[in-house]
C-alpha cells in the first residue's frame, strides 16, 4: 500500500492510497469522506462537487455549523434518517493511522449524537478494497441504530441490483420499500423478474428512491467502460431499517447513491458495531 498526503482540487489536504492499480482519495480536513475511487491516475467513478445542502432543524446553540453539505464521494451515516441527528455536519478534520497494512480513518466523537465513526481500509486484491465501518457509542446509555454506508456515483451511469434468489413455498422473498415521492413509472427505473436497474439522468430532477432486502449482498454501477461493484453481507435473521431494507438507492438530476445498511443493533456505552463493504473496480 502506497500512501501520500497532498492537496486535492478544492477539498484541501487529503491522503492518496493505492496498490499500484487502484486508488482512493480521502479527505483529511473534513469527513469521514472518500472522495475518489479509480484506477491509478484515471477517472473517478464516484460523484464529486455535489451542490446540495440541507439546513439543520435545531435550536441547539452549540451547533455552530447549521448546514450539512453533501459534497460527494462516500460517507458514513447512521440510521434512521432524522434531522438534525443524521445531518450533523462532518466538517471537522479527521485523523489517520496505519497498522498491519490497514489504513484507519477516525472522526472525533460527533457532537449531539455522541457517536464516533471509524473506517478501516485495506486492499484485498489487485482491484478490490475492504471498508470496515465502525460505530462507537460514547453516550452514557445504550442506543439502537444501524450503520448506513452511502456511495455517490458519477453521473450518467446505470445501477444493477438483484432480487433475492431464495425460494420459499408460501412466503414472500422479494421485498420493495417505496418512498412517497417515488414514481414507479419513472423512465430511469426498469423492473425485471430477478433484478431492477436505475439510471442517473441529468435531465430529470425529480427524486427516486426504493429499498430492498438485498439478500444477495451486491450492487453494481456501470458508466462508460467502468464497473463499480459493492458487496456486503445480508443477515436473514436480523432486523433492518426502513421495514427490512439492507440496501437503498436514490437518484435525482445530480446524483445516484448506492447505499448498504447494517442490521439495527443495540450498542452499550463504549461498545461498537461494524459493517463491511467490499469495493471492486473493473474495466468493461
Amino acid at each position: 500500500m502506497n500512501i501520500i498526503e497532498k492537496e486535492y482540487k478544492h477539498y484541501g489536504k487529503c491522503i492518496f492510497i493505492d496498490n499500484n492499480n487502484i486508488q482512493l482519495i480521502i479527505a483529511l480536513d473534513f469527513g469521514i469522506r472518500i472522495l475518489a475511487f479509480s484506477f491509478l491516475n484515471e477517472i473517478n467513478i464516484l460523484g464529486e462537487n455535489i451542490d446540495i445542502t440541507l439546513p439543520l432543524i435545531s435550536n441547539d446553540k452549540n451547533l455552530k455549523n447549521k448546514t450539512w453539505n453533501m459534497i460527494g464521494g462516500h460517507r458514513f451515516w447512521h440510521s434512521p434518517e432524522e434531522n438534525p441527528r443524521t445531518y450533523i455536519p462532518d466538517s471537522c478534520p479527521v485523523q489517520y493511522s496505519v497498522k498491519n497494512d490497514i489504513l484507519i480513518i477516525t472522526q472525533d466523537t460527533e457532537y449531539f449524537t455522541n457517536l464516533q465513526k471509524k473506517i478501516e481500509i485495506k486492499f484485498i486484491s489487485d482491484s478490490e478494497i475492504e471498508l470496515n465501518h465502525i460505530l462507537i457509542n460514547k453516550n452514557a446509555w445504550e442506543i439502537e441504530t444501524a450503520i448506513w454506508a452511502i456511495t455517490i456515483m458519477d453521473k450518467n451511469g446505470t445501477a444493477y441490483i438483484p432480487f433475492s434468489k431464495r425460494k420459499e413455498k408460501f412466503l414472500s422473498t422479494k421485498h420493495i420499500e417505496i418512498w412517497p415521492y417515488t414514481d414507479l413509472t419513472d423512465k430511469r427505473f426498469s423492473l425485471h423478474t430477478d433484478y431492477f436497474t436505475l439510471s442517473q439522468n441529468e435531465n430529470i430532477k425529480k427524486p427516486f428512491k426504493i429499498g430492498i432486502n438485498n439478500e444477495e449482498g451486491i450492487a453494481t454501477y456501470t458508466r462508460n467502460n467502468l464497473k463499480f461493484t459493492k458487496k456486503f453481507h445480508h443477515n436473514l435473521n436480523a432486523k433492518y431499517p426502513d421495514n427490512g431494507c439492507s440496501f437503498e438507492i436514490y437518484t435525482n438530476n445530480q446524483i445516484l447513491e448506492i447505499e448498504s445498511l447494517s442490521p439495527i443493533q443495540k450498542i452499550k456505552p463504549n461498545e461498537q458495531i461494524n459493517h463491511i463493504e467490499i469495493w471492486k473496480l473493473d474495466r468493461i
